[in-house]
């Protein structure tokens, strides 16, 4: 309610509307409330809840019921209050059916039409006008409320139900249009059912003359919403000084001859909607026929990348136009749209007053210092760390964070792999190496050579799904995560590097991330590598299949590495606290290859849960509830098979669902162990150590993550 607006009075319905069920129950039931206000109990008590509306699953008093089943306790319960309005609201419009308004020919009508009806009865009647106000408070830069002007202007009609239902199929279809997130795939589906009647024109300003009114010029939103079939065409239209110039300001003419003037509406129906040629528009039926043929090579648009605040008016409206142009060719509709958030600094919002808006010239560039919250920030990194930083800082619709930390560290580290690869790679660093070849790859060269292929697959899937969040974790810090590990086992193992693996690690690296570190990549390609050409030319690496197996195996060996030592150092400073300094020598590995019934059950719930990756936020709820009807979990079950699920849960937010919901693991734990015993029991800092087998509803082992005993 706005006392700004209108006489600020508005009529109660307590059936409908938890705040006023909530409002009628404390004047009815507060005694010191009424005398406060000097509502006597017989203004408030002879009033009943008057059904307006049902609604499947919440009955004809949905206030009522709302109240409590949020166990709402008054008026002042604001949150809980915002919760029933939003979930009443929607449930009431969209499934609710009217049982009041008999006298206005609504009773039994949908809400969502009934309100059409009623409407347009009491315009007619005389008993109200239509009356528009913006979403928002909108304030003009002289600092004025603005409100909306009458003014004459043309809509196009996007809520046309053959339209927006060939759309809404669109959308819903993933093999003919990817959106790379359920959430953004949910904005379409939403902002299509709700998107009616658009205001497309203005009278001032730069744009497109509406062509049926020419006083208005078309509003950049509804405007160049299928421009990107003019990318496919342009190239032969602008000016180029040669095959290799696409800035089309270096050439003075179009390649093909054609003059500006004669790009008619009959020429671009030729190119885009294959009518007949245009006889009289002089150009050569030859040249359009090149045109047309550029069209249909390139079209239709595979991506189109954009702000998240742009689905629900210019994206959509693309898609509409499109539909509108090629009814017949749902072929040349978009295929996928990308959508992003905004970028923040340090965990804010970019703001000029805090110091923290970066322009992109002093990021790669530039020298200043801010202060921020206490803590003294310095811009000016280089191209490379910068686009590693902003790779970093997240993708999707949810809102990046660019972390100045990570771009001061990224500098460091560029420069001191640069520094390693030309250590390496010097003829002084290659005779210190081993030349073996694949055939004679021993555990260590095998290991790092499948968890290159591994990396090189992982982030070729994530540049396809556009996650460049995880392009760096699988491109970057895990390869050469991958590369530390190898050199470690070398230098305990005694052995010099593998060459050839060496080689390899380099070239891959250069390709895989030349997008994002692309000095970087082109200069350990032509100068440390001596390859011909640029990388960013370069086929992307030829792997095989990953043996996910054999990874996970070494994963796994070092994982336990890890864990022994862990444990043993606060084995330690448990036997410290009683006196016992004795150094740990020997450990027992409780080792199991399978998992309990309970702890089986609650896994292939998680699994069936989040089968497209996404884990649901209310995950842990669903848990709850699966877990207390279950044979395996309910009972004295059920408090294990939560706490896995939440353990499991949190895996999954670090290596993937696919690995933490597993039942068991894809190599043998007691082979890898001992193949590597002579390692390990050095790596473990111990002077042995001894496996056991241990059942799976005897102990607290499960698959791929043993318990560790001291002896």
């Amino acid at each position: 309610i706005s006392m700004t607006k209108g006489t600020g009075v508005v009529t109660s319905v307590p059936s409908d509307s938890t705040d006023d069920y909530a409002a009628l129950r404390d004047w009815q039931t507060d005694e010191k409330l009424r005398a406060k206000h000097g509502v006597t109990e017989e203004m408030v008590q002879p009033f009943e809840v008057i059904p307006v509306i049902d609604i499947p699953g919440m009955g004809d008093q949905a206030a009522k019921f709302m109240y409590d089943k949020l166990k709402i306790k008054s008026q002042n319960d604001k949150k809980k209050l915002e919760q029933a309005k939003a979930e009443t609201y929607k449930e009431g419009f969209y499934k609710g059916v009217m049982i009041a308004g008999e006298a206005d020919g609504v009773k039994g009508v949908k809400v969502s039409e009934a309100k059409e009806i009623v409407k347009a009865k009491m315009c007619a009647d005389g008993e109200a006008f239509i009356y528009y106000e913006p979403e928002s408070e909108v304030i003009s830069r002289s600092g004025e409320e603005c409100v909306v002007a009458y003014l004459d202007q043309w809509f196009i009609k996007y809520g046309e139900p053959s339209w927006a239902d060939a759309i809404r199929k669109h959308v819903e279809d993933p093999k003919r249009f990817e959106t790379y997130t359920p959430a953004t795939r949910k904005a379409f589906r939403e902002v299509v059912d709700w998107l009616k009647e658009w205001a497309c024109s203005r009278n001032f300003g730069l744009g497109t003359q509406v062509p049926w009114d020419e006083k208005f010029v078309i509003e950049s939103l509804s405007d160049s919403t299928i421009h990107m079939a003019y990318y496919t065409i342009s190239h032969l239209l602008q000016g180029r000084k040669d095959e290799r110039d696409y800035t089309g300001d270096g050439g003075s003419a179009s390649p093909l001859g054609i003059k500006p003037e004669q790009m008619t509406p009959e020429v671009f129906d030729y190119i885009f909607l294959q009518k007949e040629y245009p006889a009289d528009c002089g150009i050569p039926e030859e040249s359009l026929a090149k045109l047309r043929e550029s069209f249909e090579y390139w079209y239709p648009m595979n991506l189109r990348v954009s702000g998240r605040d742009l689905i629900q008016n210019h994206l959509t409206m693309s898609l509409y136009n499109h539909a509108a142009i090629w009814p017949d060719r749902p072929d040349l509709w978009p295929k996928g749209f990308f959508a992003n958030g905004f970028v923040e600094v340090e965990g804010k919002k970019m703001s000029k007053s805090e110091g923290n808006f970066i322009m992109m010239n002093e990021a790669v560039s530039g020298h200043r210092v801010f202060n921020l919250d206490g803590k003294e920030i310095v811009v000016g990194w280089s191209s490379d760390s910068t686009r590693l930083a902003l790779a970093s800082a997240g993708d999707l619709l949810d809102d990046a964070n660019f972390s100045c930390e990570i771009a001061d560290k990224a500098i460091l580290r560029l420069t001191t792999e640069l520094e390693w690869a030309e250590q390496m790679t010097s003829e002084a660093g290659k005779a210190e190496l081993r030349h073996d070849e694949a055939g004679a790859f021993n555990f260590w060269d095998r290991a790092f050579d499948a968890q290159m292929d591994l990396a090189v697959f992982k982030t070729e899937q994530s540049y396809d799904k556009m996650r460049f969040r995880d392009v760096a974790k699988f491109g970057f810090y895990e390869f050469l995560g991958f590369r530390d590990t190898y050199r470690d086992a070398c230098v305990k193992e005694n052995i010099p590097l593998n060459y050839n693996l060496v080689r390899k690690f380099l070239r891959n690296l250069a390709i895989i991330m030349s997008p994002v570190i692309s000095h970087f990549a082109e200069h350990i390609w032509t100068e440390v590598l001596g390859e011909e050409g640029f990388v960013c030319h370069a086929a992307w690496p030829e792997v095989t299949q990953p043996d996910f197996g054999f990874v996970r195996s070494v994963e796994f060996l070092h994982s336990v590495v890890r864990l022994v030592r862990v444990k043993t150092q606060d084995e330690k400073k448990k036997r410290a606290k009683k006196g016992n300094t004795d150094e740990i020598e020997h450990v027992v590995l409780k080792i199991s290859t399978e998992v309990p019934a309970y702890h089986r059950a609650i896994l292939r719930f998680l699994a069936s849960k989040c089968e497209d990756g996404e884990i649901p936020e209310d995950i842990m709820s669903q848990c709850k509830d699966f877990a207390m009807t279950d044979e395996e979990c309910k009972g004295p079950n059920m408090k294990f098979a939560l706490k896995k699920a939440a353990m499991a849960i949190s895996q999954a937010k670090e290596v993937g669902p696919d690995v933490a919901f597993e039942l068991t693991v894809p190599y043998d734990q007691v082979e890898t162990l001992e193949s590597q015993r002579a390692f390990a029991t050095e790596a473990m800092q111990v002077k042995s150590f001894r496996i056991e087998l241990e059942p799976a509803d005897e102990g607290t082992a499960t698959p791929g993550f043993p318990t560790v005993l001291f002896e």
